[in-house]
């Protein structure tokens, strides 16, 4: 998985601000094109992807940020989610449905020890 150079991360969240929306008309994006940088960090995006709940990590680089992070899956790619879980995404076993979300796109860096530091994109869902 390729991850946007430390520049364009920082780019794109200087030009989002965190209250942005991207038109409603807009299509919706998969996780890889959100893993791909197809939305600045700050904007608030819809996303498709099957729940994949608290289960181990799929094809993730990134621990989650807190205990209770699902994980949106599609493309044989995953991205930790912060929020409540689709209706029908059984916690520990998931769905095999697809859904869309309305998340917005966040990305951090983490330093764990000595390795080199990780960048880690996450969604956070919304309510509009």
């Amino acid at each position: 998985m390729k991850s946007p150079s430390a520049l364009a991360v920082l780019v794109a969240a200087c030009t989002a601000s965190a209250g942005s929306y991207l038109n409603q008309a807009s299509a919706v994006l998969t996780v890889r094109s959100v893993l791909n940088g197809a939305a600045p960090v700050g904007v608030v995006v819809r996303v498709e992807g099957r729940c994949l709940g608290y289960g181990p990590p799929f094809l993730t680089v990134a621990p989650p940020r807190t205990r209770s992070d699902w994980q949106l899956g599609t493309d044989s790619v995953a991205v930790y989610v912060t929020g409540a879980l689709p209706g029908a995404c059984h916690p520990a076993l998931g769905s095999s449905r697809i859904d869309t979300i309305i998340a917005r796109v966040s990305v951090d860096t983490l330093r764990l020890g000595e390795q080199p530091p990780i960048v880690r994109w996450y969604l956070e869902r919304v309510q509009l």
